[in-house]
């Protein structure tokens, strides 16, 4: 009898476990998905400035374009 009472402590241990071990993965996933959207915000902003970046080297490409086809006249 008292061999049977050791042998369910330790499935009894790991699950007063439980919660906290959920608890954990819920504290882990929160920080990763924090940081995920702090990386996200991130990579769009370094778009935004090179959509900004293209549309000026864009428009100064037209205008060359626009002086060159001038001078040819």
């Amino acid at each position: 009898m008292k061999a049977a009472k050791l042998r369910r402590k330790p499935l009894f241990l790991f699950a007063l476990l439980i919660p906290f071990l959920v608890a954990a993965a819920e504290a882990i996933d929160a920080e990763i998905l924090k940081d995920l959207e702090f990386f996200s915000n991130i990579e769009l902003l370094e778009f935004s400035v090179f959509a900004t970046e293209f549309e000026k080297a864009d428009t100064s490409v037209k205008e060359a374009a626009k002086e060159a086809r001038h001078e040819k006249r």
